[in-house]
């Protein structure tokens, strides 16, 4: 759907009151932003795809991407990481904040999240919940951090029925 490469921080890209049904790609089956910002805001997404990582999103190189009020369900990472979020890299963050919803998310790491090598994850006076998320290789059935950090602020994190179902390490 949308694919962004910044070469600053002050490209910013802000989308609000979307639906999106059947995205795929071969990283970020929905969004894809490497620098630069990303604002989402009162949207739906159902069956975003990403080949390798982030089957909703994919944030890498000092993204900023902020989800307000976003509902994923039915994605998928299908040979990497991150079923719906993938965020890698130092000054790569992900800001949840009022109401995020992950619904049915499968990665071979990180069935819902997963997030490495400097990233930040924040939950800022937010209501976040994963739903039926599978690890099917590794770890982090929901979540899954790696030299990475988790901030809650304010905020409630439930995770309802997710698993690591696979062997590897």
């Amino acid at each position: 759907f949308l694919s962004m490469v910044a070469s600053t921080r002050q490209f910013t890209s802000n989308l609000s009151q979307v639906v999106l049904s059947d995205s795929s790609s071969f990283s970020g089956g929905a969004f894809s932003c490497i620098g630069g910002s990303l604002q989402l805001h009162t949207m739906s997404s159902s069956g975003s795809i990403a080949e390798t990582d982030g089957g909703f999103l994919g944030a890498r190189s000092g993204c900023v991407a902020e989800l307000r009020g976003v509902s994923m369900s039915n994605a998928a990472a299908n040979t990497g990481q991150g079923g719906a979020i993938f965020a890698r890299g130092a000054h790569t963050a992900i800001m949840f904040k009022e109401s995020v919803l992950v619904d049915d998310a499968t990665a071979p790491q990180g069935g819902c999240v997963f997030a490495a090598d400097g990233a930040a994850m924040q939950l800022s006076s937010a209501n976040v919940s994963f739903f039926a998320c599978v690890a099917t290789f590794s770890h982090g059935g929901a979540l899954q951090l790696l030299s990475a950090a988790l901030t809650l602020v304010n905020s409630n994190l439930t995770v309802v029925e997710s698993l690591s179902t696979g062997s590897g390490s």
